[in-house]
């Protein structure tokens, strides 16, 4: 029997303007797709979430071209 390899992926996730222009009565539903984005994720048959990471430290605010990226999910 083979053994299957494992493929290692680093998905990256942008917070663009258009986030912080919606009023703050969109904000929630904003934030529970995205749970439900990397909840989807980690319940794919064979993936295992490794970890993610919110860099807030480093990159606060809008990422205006897409790029620095804002957030990482690493499987």
């Amino acid at each position: 029997m083979t053994e299957t390899k494992k493929i290692k992926a680093l998905f990256c996730g942008a917070v663009l303007q258009g986030f912080f222009d919606l009023p703050s009565s969109e904000i929630m539903g904003v934030l529970k797709a995205t749970g439900g984005m990397i909840r989807t994720i980690r319940e794919m048959d064979g993936v295992e979430v490794i970890g993610t990471m919110d860099d807030d430290e480093t990159m606060v605010g809008t990422s205006p071209n897409g790029w620095p990226w804002t957030f990482y999910i690493l499987e």
